[in-house]
């Protein structure tokens, strides 16, 4: 999906975002676009120790961490609280 300058100025516009918020997420992407941030660097092995693994392999490692809900915890009574 393509999404021009002018519609995401528009959509965020439309949605309360300020002007000089809108310019800079343009810059960003823009930036990005233009192969910004393409190249690779070892500082993720070189402070881990270890090569960097992919989103996938993370996701596929916790998995649960974004599948599951805790279920709520309630504090127990006590008789502070029941007065």
């Amino acid at each position: 999906m393509s999404v021009t300058d002018a519609q995401t100025r528009d959509y965020l516009g439309g949605r309360g975002v300020p002007p000089f918020v809108i310019e800079q997420i343009l810059a960003v992407f823009a930036h990005l676009r233009a192969g910004g941030q393409a190249s690779i660097t070892p500082a993720v092995t070189n402070l881990l120790g270890r090569p960097a693994r992919t989103l996938r392999e993370f996701l596929n490692a916790h998995a649960k961490a974004f599948t599951t809900v805790p279920e709520p915890t309630v504090p127990e009574p006590t008789l502070e609280s029941a007065r």
